[in-house]
């Protein structure tokens, strides 16, 4: 990931206020993309440096709001690529073993099954449906989030979603 921040310069921005269809037509698929789906009126989008001033410009002119996130670089688009085929040769040399529970893949917003390497390699360079994780979790019947880390964001991302 080191290696990816230094060969592609971005950042991450988080849209409020805008719809996730709303923020998609503000990426161009070439320097900004969707990267994290997390709620009605959050999305977040990876971004080149060079596009973050006049992105910023439309998402304001859209009546959203923009803000920047502290992170080193954009994930969770298709920049990544590179290093997620990498990173699928490392996971395909790994024994791998069905999860006892339910393990959510943020590419799917199902529970792991199958090619578990394909899977968090495409994973890395694919939008977070996180909204759709909730909604799946939620419909199988989970009713209980625990946020594990830093913060409190994604608790709030369920308690609105």
């Amino acid at each position: 990931m080191e290696a990816y921040t230094e060969r592609v310069k971005g950042c991450m921005i988080a849209v409020i206020g805008l719809s996730p269809e709303g923020v998609e037509a503000l990426c161009d698929g070439e320097n900004i993309h969707p990267a994290n789906y997390n709620g009605a009126k959050q999305t977040v989008v990876a971004c080149k440096l060079s596009a973050e001033e006049e992105f910023t410009a439309k998402v304001k002119s859209a009546g959203g709001r923009a803000m920047k996130l502290r992170v080193s670089g954009m994930f969770h688009c298709p920049e990544l690529s590179p290093e997620a085929e990498e990173f699928e040769k490392f996971l395909r040399g790994l024994n791998w073993n069905r999860p006892r529970l339910d393990v959510y893949a943020n590419l799917t917003a199902q529970p792991y099954g199958g090619d578990f390497a394909d899977t968090l390699a495409r994973q890395m360079c694919s939008p977070v449906r996180f909204t759709a994780t909730v909604a799946a979790m939620k419909a199988r019947g989970v009713d209980e989030f625990i946020e594990v880390g830093p913060g409190k964001v994604l608790t709030g991302l369920v308690a609105r979603g």
